[in-house]
């Protein structure tokens, strides 16, 4: 008997489980009140509404396992040894500080055909948008990537985020085409008298030299207008002084921002921007191309640059460059008859043009060869602004010594070489020979490549030490300065990609396949920063520097320290890492996203290194800025769940990060190891 009230029980159980959950119905979870759960409820009854069942929530996916996640890593390296034939390397020391990439049993049949390698550059994101590069690398590695990002996902309820978001979310979200929003009757942020001459002086200080396109004694009577009144200038030049102002304050600081102008640097760009649009559509840019609707796109993008979408910017550079070439600036002044002054000028504005979008369809993944190729357009000439004037038809002759166009020469230079490699080299393959990946197995064709760079390479160092031989001064001035420091980082860089990977000292120790040279390229390309960022800052254009910093370069950098937390290359890295946190305040601030992610990365990776080094009997100090990524990351999460900051317990042996670091997976630094940023920044 009793065993049959056991089973009468356990049956009546089962019954009560199988019954559906009762929701609350739909009024009461769109009031936001509780529901009695009867059918009607009470609420609804007494407001004399009809109540409606409420529709459950889909079930949520399965769990992925760690060996559905370790399948598709080993299906992501199986496709990327399948584009790299195995090479014959040196013996891997047991004391090795390298942590093995290949999972133990992966398994993988070689790529039997080098046209595999172009079969399709086609990548398919998570919206559904399909996205062309030229970059192999990401086009293998992306799918897999994707995938398991999202098997990560289901196994955490928090949004990580698509895959995408490390490397082209920007700190702060701008719409693509920013200067494409309507006409509004908002009222222009113009600034007082002072206030315009101040930004006009930083402009010229800080902007005009790294830019010229611009004839400031052609300008200047046009700022003291309006330095009065907007109102007394045209509409066109309204936006050109607007995208000035704008680009006087991205070359401000925060604190001399704060004391010129009274605002923060994010307000003010907000204020002249959206002035900058506002005269733009007034004046209906799209219709009538001028020389100054050029001059005001270019400024305006520039300011733009580190607060939209990379390949938003290289999208909207794209409409500039069609904008000059259907105003036939592809084409020189001199063929089409124009007179010396506006030959110049359109010389000069071409040129920045040409580098503007050809570092953004680098930045994108993207060949520069994509240029329109049928241009004449001659280089602007060696001379000041002084030497030309707009009412003179006298012939403008070249000088011969410095002048305030050292630096876009210089620049002028490198980019005619990246998109002369663009046009006649592949590009795919060329990166990948260059990292030291065998696609053929033939080394007279891996030869032949570097051999065919090298020699553009050479070059390209004749016409710098040729240019700089004759142009660039010691004492010529700042801009002399920042040519200078151009040319010198460009040339190492050549120097450290044009090395073999077998003839590198790292060889057999630290590096024994093209993965742990890509970590050694992202490495030495952040040194190149941080050491070119101190000596621009020393001269006043560290706002340049500042937008030639890309966060995905950092994110790649500390998965791979991950992957490597001992070694004389993580030592470098680390303090590569370092320098960037002393130069970037930015990244200390949790309320971006991409900051947050970053700061968990570097945290991890951090942990990583620590229990390494501890492993072999050391230890290591904590350095500031990590002490600094913890507490801005717990007091968010503290802040996010209500609770106070227990101060005390942030300078117990890393423990603040807490649930921001257990919460973050190591399989998310493979979401990072070859992404977009294996593109090359430091190759070029």
């Amino acid at each position: 008997m009793d065993a049959q009230a056991s089973a009468d029980g356990l049956g009546n159980l089962i019954q009560v489980l199988k019954q559906p959950r009762v929701l609350s119905c739909a009024q009461c979870q769109k009031r936001k009140v509780k529901c009695d759960r009867c059918s009607p409820c009470s609420n609804c009854v007494k407001a004399e509404v009809l109540c409606t069942p409420s529709t459950p929530a889909p079930a949520r996916k399965r769990r992925a396992t760690k060996q559905d996640l370790l399948e598709r890593v080993e299906r992501c390296e199986a496709l990327l040894k399948g584009y790299a034939p195995v090479v014959d390397r040196p013996q891997t020391p047991s004391s090795s500080n390298h942590v093995p990439d290949d999972p133990p049993g992966a398994s993988f049949e070689p790529s039997s055909s080098a046209q595999e390698l172009n079969a399709s550059y086609i990548t398919t994101r998570n919206d559904g948008s399909v996205r062309f590069t030229d970059s192999f690398g990401t086009v293998v590695m992306h799918e897999e990537l994707v995938a398991i990002q999202n098997s990560i996902k289901s196994d955490d309820s928090a949004d990580h985020g698509p895959i995408e978001s490390i490397y082209e979310s920007p700190y702060k979200t701008y719409p693509a085409t920013e200067f494409e929003t309507s006409a509004s009757d908002t009222p222009d942020t113009q600034p007082g008298p002072a206030e315009a001459m101040n930004l006009w002086e930083h402009f010229l200080e800080r902007v005009n030299p790294l830019t010229k396109i611009v004839h400031v004694p052609t300008l200047e009577p046009y700022v003291m207008r309006a330095a009065v009144g907007m109102h007394l200038v045209p509409i066109e030049y309204q936006a050109l002084l607007y995208s000035i102002y704008a680009m006087a304050v991205i070359s401000m600081s925060e604190q001399e921002c704060f004391d010129l102008l009274g605002h923060s640097r994010d307000t003010m760009l907000k204020h002249y921007g959206g002035s900058t649009k506002r005269a733009l559509m007034k004046y209906n840019h799209r219709e009538n191309y001028t020389m100054i609707t050029l001059q005001t796109l270019i400024l305006y993008l520039l300011s733009l640059e580190d607060r939209i979408h990379r390949h938003a910017s290289w999208v909207t550079s794209g409409i500039v460059v069609r904008m000059a070439y259907s105003m036939g600036y592809h084409r020189d002044g001199e063929c089409l008859g124009l007179g010396p002054f506006e030959t110049e000028m359109r010389r000069r504005i071409w040129c920045q043009i040409i580098i503007q979008d050809a570092k953004n369809a680098l930045l994108s993944g993207l060949s520069a060869a994509m240029l329109p190729m049928q241009w004449d357009t001659k280089p602007p000439l060696n001379i000041n602004d002084a030497d030309m004037s707009p009412g003179s038809d006298s012939p403008i002759v070249s000088r011969e010594g410095p002048t305030e166009m050292a630096y876009v020469l210089v620049a002028r230079l490198i980019y005619a070489y990246k998109i002369d490699c663009d046009n006649h080299i592949d590009t795919p393959t060329n990166e990948a020979i260059l990292l030291g990946m065998s696609l053929t197995n033939d080394e007279n064709t891996d030869r032949a490549v570097f051999g065919k760079f090298r020699e553009q390479s050479e070059e390209l160092r004749r016409a710098l030490e040729s240019y700089t031989a004759k142009y660039i001064g010691d004492g010529a001035g700042k801009v002399h300065v920042a040519a200078t420091i151009l040319k010198t980082t460009i040339l190492e860089k050549l120097d450290d990609v044009l090395s073999p990977i077998k003839e590198q000292e790292e060889w057999g120790i630290e590096i024994f396949n093209w993965k742990d040279n890509l970590f050694k390229m992202i490495m030495l390309s952040m040194e190149y920063q941080c050491n070119a960022h101190d000596k621009m800052a020393a001269i006043g254009f560290e706002w340049y520097m500042k937008l030639q910093f890309y966060p995905d370069m950092l994110a790649s950098l500390t998965s791979q320290l991950y992957r490597r937390p001992v070694g004389s290359l993580s030592d470098r890295g680390w303090r590569a890492v370092e320098r960037l946190h002393g130069h970037y305040p930015e990244l200390f601030d949790m309320s971006q996203r991409q900051q947050l992610m970053q700061a968990q990365f570097t945290l991890k990776a951090w942990e990583a290194r620590k229990i390494a080094v501890a492993q072999r009997g050391g230890s290591l100090e904590t350095p500031t800025y990590i002490v600094q990524l913890g507490q801005a990351l717990s007091e968010m999460e503290a802040q996010k769940a209500g609770k106070p900051i227990d101060w005390n317990a942030l300078w117990t042996d890393l423990q603040p990060f807490g649930d921001g670091l257990n919460s973050f997976t190591g399989e998310e630094f493979a979401q990072m190891s070859d992404g977009p940023s294996a593109r090359g920044h430091g190759l070029v």
